[in-house]
């Protein structure tokens, strides 16, 4: 048994010489992890998270409609880092009814903008009521509408209505505006 025990000690000290000699020629060093960002002004930041906090600072005040939804949409890979592009998430589209502007006085509908054409020229209860066209349509406003949504559309148009009416005189006529 004394023998066996020998053995047995041997055989443990061989193995502790060899995972000693073993260890010795293997090293790790833990990488070490930094985030940069411009919004953080290049400083470096501990975490992905405090980089983005610095992010949504910078843009918070373009947030009128609720804080942004970040994407990842896409990563290049370096020798000695990686760089991670984010983007803001596009918001789905929120499309409104129109609001027609005639005379300061803004309208819910072409019809309600139309009537109130037609109240801006006399009536004359023998003539027939004043009749509202559009004589150019409804284009986007170079500059400042045409083509500005987020989908393209426009978010400004202009038009050309013609207002005809009658009046009486002496003789009868008609005009337009």
């Amino acid at each position: 048994m004394l023998k066996r025990l020998k053995d047995l000690s041997s055989t443990v000290l061989a193995m502790a010489a060899l995972g000693c000699m073993g260890t010795s020629a293997v090293q790790a060093q833990e990488v070490k992890k930094q985030w940069f960002a411009f919004a953080s002004g290049n400083q470096p930041r501990a975490t992905e998270k405090l980089v983005q906090k610095d992010i949504e600072t910078r843009f918070a005040a373009h947030q009128a409609y609720g804080p942004f939804s970040w994407e990842m949409r896409g990563t290049t890979t370096l020798t000695d880092k990686i760089i991670y592009d984010y983007a803001i998430k596009p918001a789905k589209l929120i499309k409104t009814d129109w609001t027609y502007r005639f005379d300061s006085q803004a309208h819910g509908s072409e019809e309600a903008l139309f009537e109130a054409l037609r109240l801006t020229v006399p009536k004359e209860p023998a003539c027939p009521a004043p009749q509202v066209s559009m004589t150019q349509a409804w284009t986007g406003i170079p500059g400042g509408g045409a083509g500005a949504g987020a989908d393209g559309s426009n978010v400004g148009e202009q038009g050309v209505a013609t207002v005809s009416y009658h009046f009486f005189n002496a003789g009868s006529a008609t005009a337009s505006r």
